[in-house]
Protein backbone atom coordinates (compact mmCIF):
# COMPACT_ATOMS: atom_id res chain seq x y z
CA UNK A 1 0.00 0.00 0.00
CA UNK A 2 0.88 3.60 -0.79
CA UNK A 3 2.15 5.97 2.02
CA UNK A 4 0.13 7.64 3.76
CA UNK A 5 -0.23 11.89 3.79
CA UNK A 6 0.40 12.55 7.72
CA UNK A 7 -3.11 13.54 8.67
CA UNK A 8 -5.07 11.10 6.00
CA UNK A 9 -6.09 7.40 6.01
CA UNK A 10 -5.41 4.84 3.53
CA UNK A 11 -8.85 3.71 2.74
CA UNK A 12 -11.95 6.18 3.57
CA UNK A 13 -15.21 4.52 4.70
CA UNK A 14 -18.27 6.25 4.55
CA UNK A 15 -20.31 3.47 6.10
CA UNK A 16 -18.13 3.31 9.22
CA UNK A 17 -18.55 7.42 9.72
CA UNK A 18 -21.29 8.54 8.37
CA UNK A 19 -19.88 11.76 7.60
CA UNK A 20 -18.78 13.83 4.20
CA UNK A 21 -14.92 13.04 4.76
CA UNK A 22 -15.75 9.76 5.32
CA UNK A 23 -12.98 8.59 7.71
CA UNK A 24 -10.24 10.07 5.64
CA UNK A 25 -8.74 11.46 8.25
CA UNK A 26 -6.76 9.25 10.88
CA UNK A 27 -7.28 11.85 13.53
CA UNK A 28 -10.64 12.11 15.78
CA UNK A 29 -13.10 15.11 14.52
CA UNK A 30 -13.17 18.47 16.65
CA UNK A 31 -16.15 18.99 18.62
CA UNK A 32 -16.63 21.95 17.32
CA UNK A 33 -16.85 20.18 13.55
CA UNK A 34 -18.72 17.70 14.35
CA UNK A 35 -22.04 20.21 15.66
CA UNK A 36 -21.10 22.81 12.79
CA UNK A 37 -21.79 19.77 10.15
CA UNK A 38 -24.32 18.05 12.11
CA UNK A 39 -27.14 19.65 10.26
CA UNK A 40 -26.15 18.33 6.69
CA UNK A 41 -28.03 16.05 6.34
CA UNK A 42 -31.05 17.90 7.29
CA UNK A 43 -29.82 21.08 5.37
CA UNK A 44 -29.51 18.90 2.13
CA UNK A 45 -33.88 18.46 2.17
CA UNK A 46 -33.81 22.49 2.19
CA UNK A 47 -31.99 23.36 -1.03
CA UNK A 48 -34.95 24.40 -2.86
CA UNK A 49 -36.21 27.29 -0.41
CA UNK A 50 -31.95 28.36 0.13
CA UNK A 51 -32.07 28.87 -3.11
CA UNK A 52 -35.21 30.20 -3.02
CA UNK A 53 -34.08 32.62 -0.11
CA UNK A 54 -30.49 33.55 -2.33
CA UNK A 55 -32.56 34.50 -5.01
CA UNK A 56 -34.35 36.84 -2.97
CA UNK A 57 -31.19 37.95 -1.10
CA UNK A 58 -29.84 39.00 -4.56
CA UNK A 59 -32.47 40.40 -6.19
CA UNK A 60 -33.11 43.10 -3.30
CA UNK A 61 -29.61 43.76 -3.09
CA UNK A 62 -30.03 44.92 -6.60
CA UNK A 63 -32.55 46.84 -5.70
CA UNK A 64 -31.05 49.06 -3.20
CA UNK A 65 -28.18 49.43 -5.10
CA UNK A 66 -25.43 47.05 -3.49
CA UNK A 67 -25.45 44.65 -6.96
CA UNK A 68 -26.14 45.98 -10.68
CA UNK A 69 -29.28 44.75 -12.35
CA UNK A 70 -26.60 42.26 -14.64
CA UNK A 71 -24.42 41.08 -11.30
CA UNK A 72 -28.44 40.02 -10.05
CA UNK A 73 -29.44 38.50 -13.05
CA UNK A 74 -26.20 36.14 -13.58
CA UNK A 75 -26.81 35.16 -9.76
CA UNK A 76 -30.29 34.33 -10.08
CA UNK A 77 -29.18 32.35 -13.60
CA UNK A 78 -26.65 30.36 -11.32
CA UNK A 79 -28.48 29.52 -8.78
CA UNK A 80 -31.18 27.97 -11.16
CA UNK A 81 -28.87 26.73 -13.07
CA UNK A 82 -27.60 24.65 -9.51
CA UNK A 83 -30.97 24.16 -8.86
CA UNK A 84 -31.66 22.14 -11.84
CA UNK A 85 -28.13 20.03 -11.38
CA UNK A 86 -29.49 18.91 -8.72
CA UNK A 87 -32.76 18.01 -9.80
CA UNK A 88 -31.32 16.27 -12.65
CA UNK A 89 -28.83 14.50 -10.44
CA UNK A 90 -25.48 16.32 -11.99
CA UNK A 91 -24.60 17.60 -8.53
CA UNK A 92 -25.39 14.80 -5.27
CA UNK A 93 -25.77 16.62 -2.21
Amino acid sequence: MSKSIKGLADKPDNAKTNQAWGGRFNEPVDDFVARFTASVNFDQRLYQHDIQGSIAHASMLAEVGVLSPTEANEIVVGLRDIARDIELSLIHI
